[in-house]
């Protein structure tokens, strides 16, 4: 069984988990919230990019048309 990279996101003043947001391979290559702070974006070694809502923590899309990491 392969093991799945989880995300977390912290909430910077109360230092309060926010979400764990799994699915992805097994390495994360990158993450960043977009400039409105409403949706956080990762990619990995498995050629997606995933959107995610920040406050929800529900995926919202995913983009997986790439054959190699992103």
């Amino acid at each position: 069984m392969q093991n799945q990279v989880e995300v977390r996101v912290w909430e910077l003043e109360s230092g309060a988990l926010m979400h764990r947001l799994a699915g992805h391979g097994t390495s994360l290559y990158s993450a960043d919230f977009s400039p409105d702070g409403a949706r956080f974006l990762t990619s990995s070694s498995n050629g997606k990019l995933r959107i995610w809502n920040t406050e929800t923590g529900l995926l919202e899309s995913e983009l997986d048309e790439h054959d190699s990491a992103i």
